[in-house]
Order: C-alpha cells, then sequence, then structure tokens
C-alpha cells in the first residue's frame, strides 16, 4: 500500500478518527481540507457521488481503494496490504 489521501474538514468526527485509526497502525497519509481546496471539494463531491455516499471522509488509495465516511473494515484493509 503506498499513499493515503483523506479529503475531509476540521473538525468532522469522521475524519479525526480515520486518522487515528491510520495513526494507531503506523500508515502515513495526507490530509486535504475541502474548505480550504476547491479541487479537493470537487474529487470529493464526484467520488462521493460514485459510491453513492456523502459522508467524509473521502479515503483515497493509490492502489484505487476508496471509501466514504468512517470505514474501520477498510482501514483494517489498508493496514494488510502495507
Amino acid at each position: 500500500m503506498g499513499a493515503v489521501t483523506i479529503l475531509g474538514r476540521v473538525g468532522c468526527g469522521a475524519c479525526i478518527f480515520t486518522k487515528r485509526a491510520l495513526d494507531l497502525a503506523g500508515i502515513g497519509y495526507v490530509v486535504v481540507d475541502v474548505d480550504e481546496s476547491e479541487d479537493a471539494a470537487q474529487i470529493a463531491q464526484e467520488v462521493a457521488g460514485e459510491l453513492g455516499r456523502t459522508e467524509l471522509p473521502i479515503v483515497l488509495c493509490d492502489d484505487g481503494t476508496r471509501w466514504s465516511g468512517l470505514r474501520l473494515d477498510r482501514i483494517a484493509d489498508v493496514v494488510r496490504m502495507a
């Protein structure tokens, strides 16, 4: 598993817990605030639409894995692949 990007916003509980879970697993990531970046907001909106879920965070992995919201099952998958 390579790069992980989290599209989220300050104060988002699911974003905070996702980052915390990745931290505990020793998985590095980059956070992009959708309120600060129009490009990130656009990507988050597109991915959320494709996934049929509109909650943050949107997590994008360089292997094509992606999800929306706090998904401990998906984080566990990332940890196994690392």
